[in-house]
This record gives C-alpha cells, structure tokens and sequence, in this order.
C-alpha cells in the first residue's frame, strides 16, 4: 500500500506519464455524469457546449483558410 501512495504521489507532484491521461479521463467522467444528470443524453449531440458556429455541413469545406 506505501509502494501505490507513493507512486501515485510521485504520478501527481512531478506530472509523469499517466497524469495527463488520468486528468482527461477524470474530466472526461464528471462531464459525462453532469450531462446524464441534467437528462441530455437524448438528442445527437451529447455536449451542452457550443464551440463553434460553423454548421456540421460545412465543416469539412471550412477545416482550411487559404491566405
């Protein structure tokens, strides 16, 4: 049990391997929880956050900006 605290301790105080990963997924998990909660897994899109205002249609022919 003191070999997998101080590991883990080790993982959080100098951000080695798993920690980016563990961070995400941690995310990852109480957003989804957060969007069960509030019932909003019923349409196609399973994120209550709007990112961009470019229609899923166009998104392809909008990936690039030729300068």
């Amino acid at each position: 049990m003191l070999a997998a605290f101080a590991g883990g301790r080790y993982v959080a105080l100098y951000k080695v391997f798993p920690d980016a990963l563990l961070s995400s997924a941690g995310k990852t998990f109480v957003e989804l929880v957060e969007i069960k909660l509030q019932g909003k897994l019923r349409g196609p899109s399973y994120s209550r956050k709007i990112f961009v205002d470019v229609p899923p249609g166009q998104a392809a022919a909008r990936r690039f900006e030729f300068i």
